[in-house]
């Protein structure tokens, strides 16, 4: 199943959650295409954001491409909101965010409320 889909201002990007991760656990992925009225490319998971031991849901970008905001939660946990910044945006064909998360395998950062 596909959850959450989030379309860049151009129209060339598709970030989604699926429940593809082991034992079902959502993942993000991005799905990419060369102009606003192809199809899109086959879908890959978001570099360095996607951890097998918690769920990854709700993508959305903002700033050109520069930040990603999305939710993660372990098993039926509470959901807290997480945060990955790259320097500058990528080229169009490839599009993709930096490395989250504050733990040693991801460098995104906790939103606490």
């Amino acid at each position: 199943m596909r959850f959450d889909p989030f379309l860049t201002d151009d129209l060339q990007r598709l970030y989604f959650s699926a429940n593809t991760g082991p034992g079902g656990k959502l993942q993000l992925w991005i799905a990419t295409r060369s102009a606003a009225g192809d199809d899109f490319g086959t879908p890959a998971l978001v570099p360095g954001i996607n951890d097998n031991n918690v769920n990854e849901l709700a993508p959305a970008l903002y700033q050109g491409e520069q930040l990603l905001v999305f939710s993660s939660f372990p098993n039926n946990a509470t959901s807290d909101l997480f945060y990955a910044t790259r320097s500058s945006a990528p080229a169009a064909s490839a599009r993709r965010p930096r490395s989250p998360r504050s733990t040693p395998r991801r460098s995104a950062r906790s939103i606490r409320c």
